[in-house]
């Protein structure tokens, strides 16, 4: 009866010369490529839930007359990624609780053109505390591809009227319960 080990060593050779001709680089091939010390864990690899939910407000005035948008980041657990350069970080899905989209329109729309709040990213929000909210125009040739393009807060003033008075985020979601 032949041995089979040589056959299955060129076989797993070949496959892995393959693999590595369509790569242009060492840095894309996967986690593989980096030792067990190289690879950082960016977030816990084990969350403590599996979904998070961050209430958010914002309180803006346009053209004098104040609003209030009310609405909470739905954040769920979707696995880990291969980020490259050897780190490992957890995936989530973000969506809102009341609404479709991840966009929250503030205001009355102008020329054909809405000023809206993003809340911003689930990753940075649970792996690492951070909300990093943006406010957005949305609507024809606002000057990205998906015709919405980031807004200062002065052009937003002066081009939409709207000022943002408060804006707070409860990032309490995220912080360990106590033992009861």
């Amino acid at each position: 009866m032949p041995h089979t080990f040589p056959l299955r060593t060129a076989s797993l050779a070949l496959a892995g010369a393959l693999a590595l001709a369509g790569c242009s680089s060492f840095d894309a091939l996967s986690p593989l490529t980096c030792s067990r010390n190289e690879i950082r864990e960016l977030g816990d690899a084990k969350p403590a839930h599996r979904r998070y939910s961050f209430p958010f407000r914002i309180e803006y005035e346009q053209d004098g007359r104040r609003g209030v948008a009310e609405n909470s980041l739905v954040c769920v657990y979707l696995g880990r990624e291969y980020q490259g350069e050897c780190e490992n970080s957890n995936r989530w899905s973000a969506s809102l609780a009341r609404g479709p989209g991840l966009r929250v329109p503030l205001g009355t729309a102008r020329n054909g053109r809405q000023v809206a709040f993003d809340p911003g990213d689930c990753e940075l929000l649970v792996n690492h505390g951070q909300d990093q909210p943006a406010y957005l125009v949305v609507g024809r040739d606002a000057g990205e591809a998906d015709d919405a393009a980031m807004l200062e807060p002065l052009s937003m003033r002066r081009d939409y009227g709207i000022r943002i008075v408060d804006y707070r985020i409860d990032l309490s979601a995220r912080q360990p319960q106590a033992a009861r």
